[in-house]
């Protein structure tokens, strides 16, 4: 696990400055530091090392090649490297470490760029060929690891982390309204824009490859979730199936030379995580909790307790009882963008303190996203099936039409207003601002019309989990869990998101068997009663939460009503005190004023320009 950043330009590359751009992430390797450049200083490459596989110097990055043709950085982890390695080792290859670096290195020597059909894990990898001058950016399978890159006149950067790219003069930081409307939309950034003009994510499983000699790049998709297959497996066929591909998931992600512990929630993906570890693991598996204290609604330390005594882990309950406001000063420090979801608090908290204790984690994300896991997902399927069929087209745009007016965070808004069309503007509108309001917030500003992109087949769960899994969980979960932990040098892994545990989901299981008769996640909790036999509701769906709306009627007011008047000129600050308003009334609108702090806070921190 790294962070890396690299840099060609024709004019040639300031050394001072590329090595300030690769502080910016020490925190994501503060183990070693590498930085290789060519004769003439037109390539820089630099990575930061938080050393899991090979603990020894023969795994530091950039990684040379024996002949010195190629070069590698390399962020993330490759689960079945040893596999590969065998393979090549048969090939004729010898290696001079046990890094999974190397493995990635010479996979590329031997297959080229279907090396990464190979892979299995999570990463963001830069190979650089030094006789064609050629770079090739390759990014993982769902997104779990980071890349950013800036096409210039005269080169190509790229990083781990957007505010690494700041430290260029030559950047404009200018931003872009689309993404912004992304943004207040939907709480981030979707496809492969940033909020900044020139800077781009390589999407997930996409590859770049740069010519230095053409000064062009191509980006290829190599990857792509798999359509259902109709078949006649049964309940129990599937159930056995999962069972045995998330087995194996986490038995490969359990592989590390430092200890590895488990993120236990207390919920369904959590605890079957735990329940796989334990079994494999010959150690005792330490497992760890944060509990809000104080706030029962948000507290599930005895769920996790009870799966954690059950599978006889060493358990470890961290108090989240204090979340301090300046915490959001430290987020925005790490956040490169602005992220809505205010569970970013308890994940860097937990992240904080559970980097006392170990540098791997295991997680269940991803399970909701696969298996039906949102309640969103429930009040869709009724919203399309119960309701909106019965009522006439004249009558739905009619309520629709005029519910926009009322005030933002009003109970059953978004409800009303998704009346206008089909399961689609249905979808749309559970975002957290819609057109009419962003056009509030910003003030002469040309609000484009909401396109995000959704067919609708024959199985409407299908197409709106495919949504999530390419838009919401690598540009909201997926962000949120990197940025946070690795605030603190800790790497989180997500067995879930095993390529083969997704193809699965996607292709095996009918989505019948994930939603029915109004309850979720239907798999795994099958797959999950025949490994616990113990009195846990899992059918509750608390998600990752704090009591947000107390906390900014309360003991956070006075901090936010002080920011909320200093806000930059872009954002209205007379909408965002009406928000505040409603909220001290009753209304749902902490998560959209989270939305604009952290947007304001990150438009100062990096002098962007509107």
């Amino acid at each position: 696990m790294c962070g890396i950043l690299g840099d060609i330009n024709s004019k040639g590359i300031n050394k001072s400055i590329f090595q300030k751009q690769l502080e910016v992430i020490h925190h994501r390797g503060p183990d070693s530091t590498g930085i290789w450049h060519n004769s003439n200083h037109t390539v820089f490459l630099g990575s930061k090392r938080l050393s899991i596989q090979d603990l020894s110097t023969n795994g530091t990055m950039p990684m040379k090649s024996d002949d010195g043709r190629y070069v590698i950085i390399f962020n993330g982890e490759i689960y079945n490297f040893k596999i590969i390695k065998q393979k090549l080792l048969k090939f004729g290859f010898t290696f001079n470490s046990g890094s999974d670096t190397e493995v990635v290195l010479k996979s590329f020597i031997y297959y080229g760029i279907s090396f990464l059909e190979h892979l299995e894990g999570m990463f963001a990898i830069a190979i650089y060929d030094t006789e064609k001058e050629e770079l090739v950016l390759a990014r993982d399978r769902i997104g779990e690891k980071p890349l950013y890159y800036w096409k210039k006149s005269d080169g190509i950067s790229f990083s781990s982390q957007l505010n690494q790219l700041f430290l260029d003069e030559k950047l404009d930081r200018r931003l872009d309204y689309k993404s912004l409307q992304d943004y207040l939309a939907y709480g981030y950034v979707r496809e492969d824009r940033t909020l900044i003009n020139n800077v781009k994510k390589l999407l997930p499983a996409h590859y770049l490859i740069y010519s230095i000699k053409k000064n062009k790049l191509i980006i290829n998709k190599y990857w792509s979730i798999p359509s259902y297959q109709r078949n006649n497996l049964e309940k129990n066929e599937l159930v056995q199936k999962f069972d045995g591909l998330l087995k194996q998931s986490v038995k490969n992600q359990l592989i590390s030379d430092v200890p590895v512990g488990v993120l236990l929630s207390g919920g369904i993906d959590s605890s079957l995580v735990t329940a796989y570890a334990s079994e494999i693991s010959d150690k005792q598996i330490k497992t760890f909790h944060i509990s809000l204290g104080g706030y029962s609604k948000f507290n599930e330390a005895k769920y996790a307790k009870t799966v954690a005594n059950y599978f006889d882990t060493s358990h470890i309950e961290l108090s989240g009882n204090e979340i301090e406001y300046s915490l959001l000063d430290v987020i925005t420090e790490f956040t490169d963008e602005p992220l809505s979801d205010s569970s970013l608090l308890p994940s860097f908290l937990v992240s904080e303190l559970t980097s006392n204790h170990l540098k791997v984690v295991l997680g269940g994300d991803g399970g909701d996203e696969l298996f039906g896991g949102y309640t969103t997902y429930k009040r869709i399927f009724n919203l399309n099936n119960r309701l909106t069929e019965n009522i006439p087209n004249l009558i739905r745009s009619a309520v629709a039409n005029i519910s926009k007016y009322l005030p933002t965070g009003t109970k059953g808004r978004h409800f009303l207003m998704g009346l206008s069309g089909g399961i689609r503007d249905q979808f749309v509108y559970n975002s957290l601002f819609d057109n009419y309001s962003i056009s509030k917030i910003l003030k002469n500003k040309n609000i484009l019309k909401n396109n995000f992109l959704f067919s609708v087949s024959e199985d409407l769960l299908y197409d709106i989990t495919k949504i999530d899994m390419l838009n919401y969980l690598p540009n909201d979960i997926l962000f949120k869990v990197d940025r946070s932990s690795m605030a603190y040098s800790l790497e989180t892994r997500a067995p879930f998101l095993d390529k083969s545990v997704v193809e699965f989901a996607f292709k095996d299981v009918k989505s019948e068997f994930k939603i029915a008769d109004g309850k979720l996640k239907l798999l795994p909790k099958l797959l999950l009663n025949e490994k616990i036999k113990s009195d846990i509701n899992f059918d509750r769906k608390q998600g990752f939460s704090i009591p947000l709306d107390k906390w900014f009627r309360t003991k956070w007011y006075n901090n936010l009503i002080n920011d909320i008047n200093n806000f930059e000129e872009l954002i209205n600050k007379k909408y965002a005190l009406k928000l505040l308003s409603g909220l001290k009334k009753g209304m749902s609108n902490s998560e959209r004023l989270f939305a604009l702090l952290m947007l304001d806070k990150w438009l100062k921190k990096n002098n962007i320009t509107y």
